[in-house]
């Protein structure tokens, strides 16, 4: 009843401060627009993911500090702290004058407001399922694929929410309240309904403190967060090259509005949701390093299919493969929570799993920036890089479950490594 109650206050608290977070990724067009000059379009989206990187820069440092209280007081104030003050910065993002009131200043407060969601949203991804493997081995494969669905749910959200606000608009005829509405409304729901769930949940600490956990985890597993880095990472590069990037990228080079884009990622969302749960439940049944082997292996196929479609403009196709790669993305996020719990010992493995995930997804937070600049000579280079790093994750995973001091679990405690 314990892990029942946790699950469901963890679940509906992700839900809104990933719909908070995810909210400034679908308005990107919309913030380049309204917070940077209006004389180059293509630039002014340039800068505005350079300030959606700013917000996985702070992460490793959040993580650190959230890791922290979690190892030493508990899960649920870590959570706690992190959807208080992702409210704030939500709620002030809505109001936050543009560019033609504030000058350059819009631009640098947008920057520190998006800095203070990556810093709060460190302690999300990996906090459910380090509670739940502290608490229960049964399941956690499957367990903690719901927390990364109910993630979905606030993209999904996000998502239809921008596409319901622009479908009678453009970016530029758009109504300043309109963009403005799904910012306060949902830091709100965070700061009321997300805080109140998590004040009821149960508090869990490890059966054993250290005094400092960053300092034990970098004395006695280094390689494990090294590894978990690359893994995270890999998280980052799909889901916003695939939620982030592709959008945009779709209105440019297919010449589809804003809209229907968005209903794009919208539609991917729900595959990935479906295909989440599908490879939690079968990460407990096969082990999670063989879910990643072969959803890497369909990633890195999917997504040269995908990018050379909409090159051809043939939008059927590439929005079908577009949803194999998003069911291989829902494949590969559905084994990651319940992997990075287990990896790390348990009296460091709140600060273990934060501080590997929000290193590996900050340096993968580049990836909208890297494709933007880069797909202005070739429209290729996202659907090559995407390939490319599956490539090169599927060899560490590889070779990491190929040494005898080191294990990346496969789902089932005591088994042996996969090769």
């Amino acid at each position: 009843m314990k892990t029942f109650r946790f699950l469901a206050a963890s679940a509906i608290g992700t839900y809104f401060e990933f719909l908070d977070f995810m909210l400034f990724t679908f308005a990107a067009p919309i913030i380049a627009f309204n917070f940077f000059p209006k004389g180059d379009p293509a630039l002014a989206l340039i800068y505005t993911w350079g300030i959606f990187f700013v917000g996985f820069l702070v992460r490793p440092i959040g993580a650190l500090f959230f890791g922290h209280i979690g190892d030493k007081l508990g899960s649920r104030y870590s959570l706690l702290i992190s959807m208080g003050l992702m409210s704030v910065a939500t709620i002030s993002m809505g109001f936050l004058p543009a560019y033609e009131r504030l000058g350059i200043f819009a631009p640098l407060c947008l920057m520190l407001l998006r800095a203070m969601q990556g810093f709060a949203f460190s302690a999300e991804y990996t906090g459910p399922s380090t509670y739940l493997s502290l608490n229960s081995r049964k399941n956690l494969g499957l367990l903690s694929s719901i927390t990364i669905v109910a993630m979905c749910l606030g993209q999904l959200s996000g998502s239809q929410w921008i596409s319901v606000l622009t479908s009678a608009n453009t970016v530029e005829t758009l109504p300043e309240w309109k963009w403005r509405m799904p910012f306060i409304i949902s830091g709100i729901l965070v700061g009321g309904v997300g805080i109140l769930l998590r004040l009821n949940m149960p508090n869990l600490k490890p059966p054993k403190v250290v005094r400092v956990p960053f300092l034990s985890l970098m004395k006695s597993q280094k390689k494990e967060t090294l590894v978990c880095i690359f893994l995270a990472m890999f998280v980052g590069i799909k889901s916003y090259a695939l939620f982030g990037y592709l959008p945009p990228h779709l209105q440019k080079f297919l010449g589809i509005p804003m809209h229907e884009s968005l209903n794009v990622a919208s539609t991917a969302t729900l595959v990935m949701m479906f295909s989440t749960l599908f490879a939690g439940w079968l990460s407990d049944k096969i082990g999670r390093a063989r879910v990643l082997h072969w959803s890497l292996i369909g990633m890195g196929i999917a997504a040269l299919f995908a990018f050379r479609y909409i090159q051809d403009q043939n939008a059927s196709m590439a929005f079908l493969w577009i949803y194999i790669l998003a069911f291989g993305s829902g494949t590969y996020s559905g084994a990651i929570p319940a992997l990075l719990a287990e990896v790390f010992k348990q009296e460091q493995r709140f600060s273990g799993s934060a501080l590997s995930y929000n290193i590996g997804v900050s340096i993968g937070g580049a990836t909208p920036l890297i494709m933007a600049v880069f797909s202005r000579y070739n429209q290729m280079i996202p659907g090559y890089f995407i390939a490319a790093c599956s490539v090169i994750i599927m060899l560490i995973l590889y070779f990491a479950n190929t040494k005898r001091d080191f294990r990346i679990d496969s789902g089932i405690v005591g088994s042996a490594p996969v090769r």
